[in-house]
């Protein structure tokens, strides 16, 4: 895969070849964690196929919420910057026993390491969202095509969106595909793909915007992206100073932000958006939260919390 570092020497770039190889190792899924984590997804055969690939998308959306609290709380009480992220094997022990998920960086690295261990080919990607540049990660995977040759068709994956079914790519032409919840169609944005990266616009509906990103199909080996990760937890890092959670839930896309005052919870069905007030009182609102999502209330309220103490 080609490398991503710029402004590298030809001694450091070596360093951070020889660190990847440690990253490597360091993030991959044993078959035991593999398994136990087929097992919570409900995905009990799994080969690297469409089949297998559909089944971890849905068996992940329905389960594992994208949320900002965990983010927040680590970055609070953990002062060095290395040890804020939770990489892969902390990030599924989490989910599976806490119901917790993240946002796309650490979400998406997880799910790459599970296809990865399962045996799906691709790489990940860093991406942008409007004028924003490098904000969002994403996964693309190729699988072999059936028409008897040995050609294979390459499939966006955002798990940390997240999009709700894989989308394929083609740079010839639009490309779209539907999931129960959602439309989406991906466009290509440059014609000649030898003068530089593959862009694609990313497009959903029904959604309030529906321009979703810019997906730069350049593979990122883990030696940029886990520093990605790790930046993300910087100052300039996002959603670091708003808890928010989004999860399906029996079927209905929810949402929880601070953003919005009063507190309330989201609900949006085909495109239509309709809230639940939530009490006045953090704590009481913070169990109604955590019931809603399946997180713990405990989390929910210490983030809360926090990005009070913050705005004060």
């Amino acid at each position: 895969m080609p490398s991503t570092l710029k402004d590298k020497d030809e001694q450091t770039l070596l360093l951070a070849r020889e660190l990847d190889d440690v990253w490597y190792f360091m993030h991959t899924l044993s078959t035991e964690q593999t398994t136990e984590i087929l097992d919570f997804l409900q995905v009990p055969q799994a080969q690297p196929d469409m089949e297998t690939l559909q089944a971890l998308v849905h068996g992940y959306v329905h389960r594992i919420p994208w949320e900002s609290a965990t983010r927040i709380i680590r970055r609070a009480e953990t002062p060095s910057l290395s040890d804020r992220p939770r990489w892969p094997t902390e990030f599924w022990q989490l989910a599976m026993s806490q119901g917790t998920g993240g946002t796309c960086f650490e979400s998406n690295y997880a799910f790459w390491k599970l296809l990865e261990a399962i045996g799906f080919q691709g790489y990940l990607t860093i991406n942008d969202m409007g004028e924003t540049h490098g904000c969002h990660s994403a996964i693309v995977i190729e699988l072999q095509t059936d028409n008897g040759n040995d050609t294979h068709q390459r499939y966006l994956i955002d798990v940390g969106l997240p999009l709700y079914t894989p989308i394929p790519l083609d740079l010839a032409q639009t490309t779209s595909a539907e999931s129960e919840y959602q439309r989406y169609s991906i466009q290509p944005l440059d014609a000649d793909s030898e003068t530089g990266p593959r862009r694609y616009q990313v497009e959903r509906a029904p959604h309030p915007r529906p321009i979703a990103y810019t997906l730069i199909d350049t593979p990122v080996p883990e030696e940029s992206y886990v520093p990605a990760v790790t930046a993300d937890y910087d100052q300039d890092g996002l959603f670091l100073d708003t808890v928010v959670i989004a999860k399906l839930v029996d079927g209905v896309m929810s949402r929880f932000s601070t953003h919005e005052k009063p507190y309330a919870l989201e609900f949006f069905v085909d495109g239509e958006r309709t809230t639940r007030p939530l009490s006045s009182d953090l704590g009481t609102a913070a169990q109604e939260i955590g019931d809603h999502f399946g997180m713990p209330s405990p989390v929910v309220e210490k983030a809360l919390r926090i990005i009070d103490i913050n705005q004060m």
